[in-house]
């Protein structure tokens, strides 16, 4: 058996073993990731630090939450407790999304290497560019590792 077929299968073995392939798992995955706090609740909280910090100007909110971010050692109880909120939301989401990273990563290695290597590209965009000519355990670690990106960016949006 040559290296790429070894590889071949190690991977599918891996893709089977480390993730099932049904879409619950993505959710069942990002499950345990907390709420996000509303917009209400941020502008309730940080009012007067949004005033202090922010100038009085119509912001967008991820203009409002850098500035925010950038004074955090100044700002209220109120709005700390807000922006820490936010932060355990993004690990959450980031640990969430990893073992969907770390299986594309494994499933794809051989593919990256038969394709990619000497690419004046990326990987992800050499894979891309080469998704026809993936094995089936990349391409089913690509598209279950798309579809967490999918539910990560829709569980990233502030609840209104």
């Amino acid at each position: 058996m040559n290296h790429f077929a070894r590889g071949g299968v190690a991977a599918i073995a891996f893709t089977l073993l480390a993730l099932p392939s049904s879409a619950s798992t993505v959710e069942e995955a990002f499950a345990a990731v907390p709420p996000h706090p509303s917009v209400a609740t941020v502008l309730e909280s940080c009012q007067e630090d949004m005033a202090m910090f922010c100038g009085d100007g119509a912001f967008r909110m991820d203009v409002l939450a850098s500035c925010l971010r950038e004074n955090e050692d100044l700002l209220t109880p109120a709005c700390a407790d807000v922006q820490a909120d936010f932060r355990t939301r993004s690990i959450s989401l980031r640990n969430a999304m990893q073992p969907f990273r770390d299986n594309e990563t494994a499933a794809c290695a051989d593919d990256a290497a038969r394709l990619c290597e000497g690419s004046p590209v990326g990987r992800a965009t050499c894979l891309r560019l080469n998704a026809d000519d993936l094995s089936p355990a990349c391409s089913s670690a690509r598209a279950q590792s798309a579809e967490a990106r999918r539910v990560a960016r829709n569980l990233h949006r502030v609840a209104r």
